[in-house]
């Protein structure tokens, strides 16, 4: 073995173990960071969390329309009963912020509060889908338009919604539809969203 080689291979041991330690002691960081914030956390004082933005179901919104569809009686019947539970919009927060926001022993509450959200998101959506499928049309749009009011990051909901304004040539609605989008709190999300529900708005003043 010529010295070139055996230096080259000496040279990218050096750097490789560096590049090992440097990410080893990265990571030991970020760990040591993670576990003081989750040990404040579990400190933090018990809050209240009576008065949060709980959702609330709008007295009119379309939840006993009469079909022959089963998959809607039990749409129907899911969104009634999770009507009757505390539901919040926690999206983009982890058990560690919820912690130390309110302390830990309201975690599981708050936790099955965001379960129950994701759940109406969802139930919602396929609801309104149904609808459609159904030719309630009116009953899909209010449907829709509850989602996009509770802060849904499920994008179906927001284009759904901006086709059907689209059809009617809903100008103002389409406005309206784009500027609930910052009511998302993930900014992923919102920013996917904010990008598609414009699009429609671009389309609409194309078409007019």
């Amino acid at each position: 073995m010529t010295l070139i080689p055996l230096a080259s291979i000496i040279l990218f041991g050096l750097i490789l173990n560096h590049a090992i330690r440097k990410n080893n002691a990265a990571y030991r960081k970020v760990r040591e960071e993670f576990w003081q914030k989750e040990r404040a956390a579990n400190a933090s004082p018990l809050q209240s969390i009576d008065n949060l933005p709980y959702v609330r179901f709008p007295e009119n919104l379309p939840l006993h329309v009469a079909t022959e569809n089963p998959r809607i009686g039990e749409y129907q019947e899911t969104l009634l009963n999770l009507s009757k539970k505390k539901i919040l919009n926690l999206t983009g927060l982890s058990n560690t912020d919820l912690k130390m926001k309110y302390g830990a022993k309201n975690l599981e509450e708050l936790s099955k509060a965001d379960q129950y959200f994701t759940v109406v998101c969802r139930t919602s959506l396929s609801l309104a889908r149904s609808y459609l499928e159904e030719g309630f049309t009116e009953e899909a749009k209010a449907l829709l338009h509850f989602g996009t009011e509770i802060g849904s990051d499920i994008k179906e909901n927001w284009t759904i919604l901006a086709e059907l304004l689209l059809e009617e040539k809903d100008n103002e609605g389409l406005k309206e539809l784009s500027e609930k989008t910052s009511s998302i709190p993930d900014e992923n999300s919102r920013r996917h969203i904010q990008k598609l529900v414009e699009d429609y708005c671009l389309l609409d003043e194309i078409m007019n």
